[in-house]
């Protein structure tokens, strides 16, 4: 299935005698497929065709001397700069000493039916007949897809399969190859295969399973609303203080208006006016439900539970001061150090 070197310049050798028949040279020679003879035919028009020539040469001169891998992939890059029939036919040369008998025929085939003048009819015919020689050994591979929805997209060696040829044997090189399966929203699948060199037999048969499905992305759950931190045990405290400051005030009020409303009430010996002692009694009666409001509250900022432990030291103490027509109160407080 791999010709050798020497074999091929001698199979190119002959086309190029048959050019020079006094047919081929009333109509102007055709080009002669063989690398080491001849350069592309089209003159270099601009920088393109220059390189493409330029790459063209140094093919020629790496086929010649057996460096055949190197003269492949310089005929490649000189197809891709500038096409011509004659560098498509040494690249098909090429890859048949490489033992790529798949792309070989591909480009021999391609040769045979892109040369339709008459004055190159050796070319087409040189063409063809390597193609049908070829054509009985050629490896083949059958993808075989799995029913499924949607549509797949198939690739073996990253070029794209359609879907009309999927399930025949396809002509491939032997060697290494990979199939890949992707579909929009499914996990894609790939498989590597080995096709062997040798004679043509059953074709290697690669299954693509049906495509597992892409997981979707979970919405991200709302973070929950934190609870505002728990006052200080420091601002509890100092709350604490200043509701039992305010009680220790009222209650003391409440006591001297109290005192003052009966001396004012003990002192009439006779007819008097008593509103001076009501507006005491209710005053006191006010200042009595405040405080001990105030001092219940500052209770439980206290010792209710979280509440910060009451102070080692300190304490308030409300003195009254009564006279015989008005009353006073005095605060007195001290306060522990914030451990």
């Amino acid at each position: 299935m791999t010709a050798r070197p020497g074999r091929l310049v001698a199979l190119v050798v002959a086309v190029a005698w048959l050019d020079l028949s006094p047919h081929a040279a009333r109509a102007a020679p055709a080009e002669p497929p063989h690398a080491a003879r001849t350069a592309p035919a089209e003159p270099p028009l601009d920088d393109r065709q220059a390189r493409a020539e330029a790459r063209f040469q140094q093919g020629s001169t790496a086929f010649d001397e057996g460096r055949v891998d190197e003269a492949c992939a310089a005929f490649l890059e000189s197809l891709t700069l500038y096409e011509t029939a004659g560098t498509l036919l040494n690249l098909a040369l090429c890859h048949e000493a490489q033992g790529k008998t798949a792309s070989a025929w591909r480009e021999f085939t391609h040769a045979a039916a892109s040369t339709t003048d008459p004055v190159q009819r050796n070319r087409r015919d040189f063409a063809r007949q390597h193609a049908q020689k070829l054509e009985p050994g050629l490896e083949r591979l059958v993808v075989d897809v799995a029913p499924q929805e949607g549509s797949v997209a198939i690739a073996i060696d990253g070029e794209a399969i359609s879907d009309a040829r999927r399930g025949l044997p396809l002509f491939v090189d032997p060697g290494d190859h990979a199939i890949t399966a992707s579909a929009p929203l499914h996990k894609g699948f790939v498989v590597a295969v080995n096709v062997p060199a040798g004679p043509a037999s059953a074709p290697v048969v690669v299954h693509v399973p049906a495509l597992d499905a892409e997981p979707l992305p979970a919405s991200p759950l709302p973070e929950p609303e934190k609870a505002p931190p728990p006052p200080s045990h420091r601002t509890r405290r100092d709350v604490a203080w200043v509701l039992a400051g305010a009680g220790a005030v009222g209650v003391g009020l409440g006591a001297a208006f109290g005192v003052d409303a009966l001396v004012t009430m003990g002192s009439c010996s006779g007819p008097c006016d008593p509103r001076a002692a009501r507006q005491a009694e209710a005053i006191s009666l006010v200042a009595f439900g405040v405080g001990l409001a105030s001092l219940g509250t500052a209770a439980w900022l206290n010792w209710a539970p979280g509440a910060a432990p009451p102070p080692a030291a300190g304490g308030v103490r409300v003195v009254p001061d009564v006279a015989t027509r008005g009353a006073g109160l005095s605060v007195v407080g001290a306060w522990g150090a914030e451990e």
